[in-house]
């Protein structure tokens, strides 16, 4: 099957630089161009089923390209971003000073703590290689539209990928990757930032 999968655009958390996974935040005016980008290359590809978070964000453009192409959207907790927890909508700045423990902790072992209220980066990675698992291969082409951290989850699940390859890549907002995977092989056929052609 071919995974397209999208990491949604900027958001004003995004440019405030904040630490924020289940909290909603509205696109920037950068995202909201990155959007119109995003949509404008999506609804041409051949998309079979369309998987997306339920965090508007994501949800946005996928709903978008469904509209586009007459196909319902199927709506996936799983695919949420990582729960900051009681660090949620901070800087790093402000949770440093109000956390410092929680923070250090999150800082040291990014894929292990379990911050409190919210979980770690091992606990996404179950829950979003349990999506792909739930998924019967077939040769249809998947969109996934999600967020930064569950992107790069999918990647190292279907590319084979060990939790230390995790900072190897970079993903940024409105990110296109798609990869070819056939009985557990996962092979990169495109990684394309589309939001790094916008300007304001």
């Amino acid at each position: 099957m071919k995974c397209i999968m999208v990491r949604h655009a900027e958001t004003k958390a995004n440019a405030d630089k904040k630490i924020y996974g289940w909290t909603e935040s509205e696109y920037s005016l950068l995202g909201e161009k990155q959007v119109e980008k995003l949509v404008e290359y999506l609804v041409l590809q051949n998309i079979d089923k369309i998987y997306a978070s339920p965090l508007r964000r994501a949800l946005t453009i996928a709903e978008r390209v469904g509209k586009e192409k007459g196909i319902h959207i199927i709506k996936d907790d799983r695919l949420k971003e990582m729960n900051f927890g009681i660090l949620e909508d901070m800087t790093y700045k402000e949770a440093k000073a109000k956390y410092k423990d929680h923070y250090d902790s999150f800082m040291k072992d990014f894929e292990n703590y379990v911050i409190p209220n919210g979980e770690s980066f091992a606990q996404v990675h179950i829950r979003a290689k349990a999506f792909i698992d739930s998924i019967e291969e077939t040769d249809e082409c998947l969109l996934m539209v999600a967020h930064g951290g569950v992107v790069r989850s999918l990647m190292l699940h279907l590319l084979d990928l060990n939790f230390k390859d995790t900072w190897h890549f970079e993903v940024p907002p409105a990110t296109i990757i798609e990869i070819d995977y056939d009985k557990g092989f996962g092979k990169l056929k495109q990684f394309i930032p589309i939001g790094d052609q916008v300007k304001l």
